[in-house]
């Protein structure tokens, strides 16, 4: 149980860094603009801010490993069409803000927003929070 939690943790974090921090340096390095950079990033950040709330009651509906899975398929399949939008319309604002901000926006809030529940819902309650 233990792998799981640190895998699905690292992998979340991977997003939180990649997308946002690193897709922008990366593209600025290839031509993009500095400040359109910032605002796609910024609006990736927004949205998982946003979709925080509608992600948890999602959540509260369907359980936390269906919404794990749902981020896993979400972050999946985001990455390479994400990837070949900026590589190769990377001058062009609305798709960069729409493939870094709008579609890592919402995988991010997907996986993101419960990972720590999923984390908790790996143990049985008996030994939740004993340090065991």
């Amino acid at each position: 149980g233990v792998m799981y939690g640190i895998g699905g943790t690292a992998a979340v974090s991977a997003l939180w860094y990649v997308g946002p921090l690193y897709a922008v340096s990366w593209s600025t390095a290839r031509g993009s603009d500095h400040t359109l950079a910032l605002v796609a990033s910024s609006g990736a950040q927004l949205m998982s801010l946003l979709l925080a709330l509608p992600v948890g009651h999602l959540t509260d509906t369907v359980g936390v490993g269906a919404v794990t899975l749902l981020g896993a398929i979400s972050v999946t399949i985001s990455g390479l069409p994400v990837y070949l939008l900026i590589e190769n319309f990377a001058e062009q604002s609305w798709v960069y803000i729409m493939s870094v901000g709008m579609i890592w926006g919402v995988a991010q809030a997907i996986a993101g927003s419960t990972i720590y529940l999923f984390n908790c819902e790996l143990f049985p309650r008996s030994i939740r929070a004993t340090g065991v």
